[in-house]
């Protein structure tokens, strides 16, 4: 869990830019068939090792996909439909978010812990068909490029946070000033901003 946790949250951000850069569209897919095969690795794995590094790229895949699918929405409906579909999106998140543990316990105690990989593969098929034939095809605006060091700083301080969230039991961090998050945070998340504009 906590490789797949690490690797969707600490490029989330170079994926969103990735986005602007190439199409969300083409991100989408891209990350849609990465999470795919993963997830299929992962079911098929044999040794320990072999699920966290197919884990790890499950996650990579879900950080390309989570950034582009507001920018999809607002990419195929007109402003005066996008409120329904907005509706939809954010009702639906939450409730998946908290039925995920309960179908996942099902499909273990019915078919075996593989099957909370496997179940994954028909429905990401079924979801790259899908975008390729209804998602248009978007050309980002201007010139935008990628500023590699912000990138690269919003990663290692998202990264760096994450890790410490889901590790800080495990050093007995018992309390956490929320002044000593102001450095690496900060300075990841300023460096990367200004890469979100025009290049």
């Amino acid at each position: 869990m906590s490789a797949y946790i690490l690797v969707v949250a600490a490029p989330v951000i170079t994926a969103g830019r990735m986005g602007d850069i190439v199409g969300p569209r083409v991100v989408f897919i891209a990350g849609m068939i990465l999470f795919t095969v993963a997830s299929a690795l992962c079911g098929a794995a044999g040794e320990p090792w072999q699920l966290i590094a197919a884990r790890a790229a499950q996650g990579a895949g879900a950080a390309l996909i989570t950034p582009q699918t507001l920018t999809i929405l607002t990419a195929v409906f007109p402003p005066d439909r996008r409120g329904l579909p907005s509706a939809v999106w954010g009702v639906t998140a939450g409730p998946a978010g908290l039925a995920g543990p309960t179908l996942g316990g099902l499909l273990v105690a019915e078919g075996g812990w593989r099957w909370i990989f496997h179940v994954n593969v028909p429905i990401g098929i079924v979801t790259v068909i899908v975008a390729f034939v209804l998602i248009p095809g978007t050309r980002p605006g201007g010139r935008p490029h990628l500023d590699l060091t912000g990138a690269l700083l919003a990663t290692a301080a998202l990264g760096a946070i994450t890790y410490g969230l889901l590790e800080g039991d495990r050093y007995r961090a018992r309390h956490v000033d929320p002044v000593s998050f102001r450095g690496p945070a900060g300075a990841g998340l300023t460096a990367a901003s200004p890469g979100r504009g025009p290049g």
